[in-house]
């Protein structure tokens, strides 16, 4: 399978890279698959959670932490109804502009949106910077509590 780099980015000390490998596009961040286009029905599915949390507000405030290649954002946006406003907050500045640049899937035009507002910062400080402001929150940053792509993260998961 043919493997092409398509673009490098210097973040937080790390290089992120985006790569296709046959029709799907992967980032590595350092030596680490970070995000895949491998299985993005599931993170569509996952943003029209959206739609069901919030079924009866007219103009539902929804939070999606972490872009990735964008299908969260647009499950979201295809749930909800033409008021609502999808705020994705996403850590890495370099994830936006390589969805910007490369198109990678299907979903990338998802910012696009004019119910979409992008935040480039750690989901957990704009929960704390909105507190009561959301209908409902979608994390899509990790694979869970035990393999968080940032240390930070794992406070994410703990109850309070």
């Amino acid at each position: 399978m043919k493997v092409e780099i398509l673009a490098h980015h210097r973040e937080a000390g790390q290089t992120l890279v985006l790569r296709r490998r046959g029709e799907h596009y992967e980032v590595i961040l350092g030596n680490v698959v970070l995000l895949s286009s491998a299985a993005l029905e599931t993170e569509h599915a996952f943003g029209a959670l959206a739609g069901r949390l919030a079924p009866t507000v007219a103009s539902p405030q929804v939070l999606v932490g972490g872009l990735g290649f964008g299908a969260t954002l647009a499950g979201a946006l295809d749930a909800t109804a033409a008021g609502a406003r999808v705020m994705v907050a996403e850590k890495l500045a370099a994830i936006p502009a390589l969805l910007r640049a490369h198109r990678p899937g299907p979903h990338a035009d998802g910012l696009l949106d004019p119910r979409a507002e992008l935040v480039v910062d750690d989901v957990a400080a704009v929960m704390d910077g909105h507190p009561g402001s959301f209908d409902a929150i979608l994390l899509d940053v990790d694979n869970g509590p035990e393999w968080a792509s940032f240390r930070g993260n794992a406070a994410l998961y703990r109850e309070a």
